[in-house]
């Protein structure tokens, strides 16, 4: 008999039940998700403007990465696990303040630094590709200014993944769930509303409105447990979450050497690349966002105080349903995406300004990026276990 077959029922249906709350803000956050690519296929195309956004995209997405959002799983969740309890709520509001507050300093001022350096960060992200030579001078210059104005997207999102890193440790898992379906809405929502008349930075817009939102309907959920500002950095906490997201970082800066790279080459190789690998992606992310990363958070805060417990029976008993979970999923969501790739493809994507070379270019990508989601799913469960300890 099997470590997941002497689960607890209560426990199983903790998970399951976390899970199934995350996997619908899930569904709803991806199908919002593949909406909004679509809609941005269908205003820009695959051409130099997508490729302009995608690389500001890229840009504020990666600082993100590296400066906050990596820590979330890795630090953030486990630790602030051991203040959930009732009678540790007030320490848990210093705590989480406190990280507001660093977030404040620390994440403000290198948004600022990256505003000022805007030009040098662009041509960081195209130069192996060509620059100018390959897309223009006025795709450089556009790409620029949506790097500027995408940039405070990243504080905001910094302080929304503090509060929803609390909220998922104190197992409120709703509001997390369901924000990031109205971020991605709100993208849509700009994108329609703006895009004849602002271009492609109407998706910049949407992405600002939408990371303001994000942080509010965090703060919603927190009412009974607000965090308060204060300057205690010094806190044994915030140190354990520092130094556990320090080798997380090394391994994001490694990441995000590669994904610059990566950048480089697309922007200079065809015309079409960043933009078909962008809609590739998010077709290719909905598998992974559905399977892995719902049961991924979900068992993360039970994994998490089982480990604390010292409890290597239970801790394992919840890891094997979390890897049953995602085997019963992954397998048959990717081979089935697979199969309807182009059909998906045509669907989705081969509208408006994506002619039929830019979609044939999206279900190239989209089969290249297929075989490692079996792997990613799995890597994605083992590595938030290893976080949880």
């Amino acid at each position: 008999m099997s470590a997941a077959d002497l689960a607890p029922p209560s426990e199983r249906a903790q998970i399951a039940r976390a899970a199934g709350i995350i996997m619908v803000g899930v569904i709803l956050s991806r199908v919002l998700g593949l909406a909004r690519e679509q809609v941005t296929a269908t205003l820009f195309g695959t051409g130099d403007a997508v490729a302009a956004f995608t690389i500001a995209d890229n840009v504020h997405t990666m600082l993100f990465d590296l400066v906050i959002s990596g820590m979330m799983q890795a630090a953030l969740v486990p630790v602030l696990s051991a203040y959930a309890a009732p009678a540790q709520r007030e320490e848990l509001r210093r705590i989480v303040g406190a990280l507001l507050m660093l977030a404040l300093l620390v994440v403000g001022g290198v948004v600022l630094v990256m505003e000022l350096l805007a030009p040098w960060v662009v041509a960081g992200m195209t130069a192996l590709g060509g620059g100018e030579q390959a897309r223009g001078p006025e795709t450089v210059e556009l790409t620029i200014r949506l790097v500027r104005l995408i940039l405070p997207a990243v504080l905001l999102l910094a302080l929304s993944t503090i509060l929803m890193s609390t909220l998922y440790a104190l197992e409120r898992f709703t509001q997390p769930s369901l924000s990031l379906a109205v971020r991605n809405a709100a993208i849509v929502a700009a994108a329609l509303a703006l895009g004849r008349s602002l271009g492609v930075a109407s998706l910049v817009i949407g992405i600002l409105a939408g990371a303001g939102l994000l942080a509010l309907i965090q703060l919603s959920g927190l009412r009974d447990t607000m965090p308060r500002l204060n300057f205690g950095f010094s806190h044994p906490a915030i140190r354990r979450i520092l130094l556990l997201y320090l080798p997380i970082f090394l391994g994001l800066f490694a990441n995000t050497v590669a994904l610059v790279i990566d950048r480089n080459l697309a922007w200079g190789v065809d015309e079409h690349a960043l933009g078909a690998m962008r809609y590739a992606t998010a077709l290719n992310q909905m598998i992974l966002g559905l399977v892995a990363a719902a049961t991924s958070l979900a068992a993360l805060p039970t994994l998490s105080r089982h480990f604390a417990d010292g409890d290597e029976v239970a801790y394992q008993r919840t890891l094997a349903t979390g890897l049953k979970l995602v085997t019963i999923m992954v397998v048959p969501a990717t081979l089935g995406l697979a199969a309807i790739g182009w059909p998906a493809v045509a669907l989705l994507f081969y509208h408006g300004a994506t002619d039929l070379e830019g979609a044939r270019a999206i279900w190239i990508a989209l089969l290249g990026y297929l075989p490692g989601t079996f792997f990613a799913a799995f890597d994605q469960v083992l590595i938030f276990a290893y976080y949880a300890r």
